[in-house]
Formats: C-alpha cells, sequence, structure tokens
C-alpha cells in the first residue's frame, strides 16, 4: 500500500513510474531489517459493548458536566470513527488549543427534521490524512 502511495504521487506529477519488482523486494527487505521496537501491536477495536458500559457506570444525569463531556466525546469518536487527537487537544490551557487543527463550536451544525429529529453534523478542519480541511 505505501508504495502504491508512492506510484500515485509521481504519476500524479507527471512522471512516468519506473518501480517494479526490485523495488518493491528492496521495501521489503528494509521492512524485514527494522529492529523490533519500531513496530509496535495493534490496538484491539473499541466495541459498542465498552461504550454502552461507559455510559451505565457512569453519572450523566447532566448535574456533572464534566462526564456529560466525557460520555459526549466518547460517542462523537466512536460513531464518527475519529481518532482523538483529531477531537481533543494535547494540552489542557486553553492557550494551547489550535482552532486550525481542531473543532470549534462553529464547526458543529445542528439540524431539525419536520418530525422533530435531529442530527449533527461536525466538520473537522484537519484530520490525520487530511491536514488542510477534514
Amino acid at each position: 500500500a505505501k508504495l502504491a502511495a508512492v506510484e500515485n504521487l509521481v504519476i500524479s506529477k507527471g512522471n512516468g513510474w519506473r518501480g517494479g519488482f526490485r523495488l518493491h523486494e528492496v521495501l521489503n527487505g528494509v521492512q524485514r531489517a527494522a529492529h523490533a521496537s519500531s513496530f509496535r501491536p495493534e490496538c484491539d477495536p473499541v466495541k459498542d459493548t465498552w461504550l454502552n458500559l461507559l455510559h451505565d457506570k457512569i453519572d450523566n444525569t447532566g448535574c456533572d458536566a464534566f462526564n456529560t463531556c466525557i460520555t459526549a466525546c466518547a460517542d462523537t469518536v466512536f460513531y464518527g470513527q475519529l481518532r482523538l487527537g483529531e477531537l481533543l487537544s494535547n494540552s489542557s490551557l486553553v492557550s494551547k488549543y489550535t482552532g486550525s487543527k481542531l473543532p470549534l463550536l462553529s464547526n458543529l451544525s445542528i439540524t431539525t427534521t419536520p418530525n422533530d429529529k435531529s442530527s449533527a453534523k461536525l466538520q473537522l478542519p484537519c484530520t490525520k490524512t487530511h491536514q488542510s480541511r477534514g
């Protein structure tokens, strides 16, 4: 897949692709020669039962704003199939929040249908795969 990405980049720049079997074998050799510490095991996927457990165990009656934020964030990340870094800042300091990289309230739009059902849309300013606009 990584080699295909390089091939697409070369072709998109208007150059001819001259990679082939030998290049593929060289890249495979590099990967095999990499030190074991350069790889990390994949994390288990989050399951909806875990999300339900969170909802069952946390006090989300609306009296505790922090708990409400936790469950809202967990729901958004799970159902939106996001990475936490696309939604949350690395720092708790407001001065370090980057609105060009993380969502603002203005990026959230909520619509209501005539039969009183509502839906929300969150436009991400930046994602892992699209750094400029999500």
